[in-house]
């Protein structure tokens, strides 16, 4: 995602993934379960977030969009 002033989003990219960030990705999810895990286990407060499920008409939304893109799927140009 593209985004202006930090939070609006204006376009999308395509970015190509290799191994290595699939790698790195996983470590990051397995570190922060095990980080929860443990401060669970040792009943330690903490601040989680927890997310709302997403609304029918949101996913609809993103689907239509990210399939709009999608047919562009050429990684070197930016879509907006």
């Amino acid at each position: 995602m593209i985004l202006k002033n930090s939070h609006t989003p204006i376009g999308m990219r395509k970015r190509d993934r290799n191994d290595a960030h699939r790698l790195i990705e996983e470590f990051m999810v397995l570190a922060n379960e095990e980080v929860a895990n443990g401060v669970r286990k040792r009943k330690i407060p903490f601040l989680s977030r927890v997310h709302d499920e997403p609304n029918d008409e949101g996913i609809q939304i993103l689907e239509k969009y990210s399939w709009e893109k999608s047919q562009k799927s050429d990684s070197s140009k930016t879509y907006r």
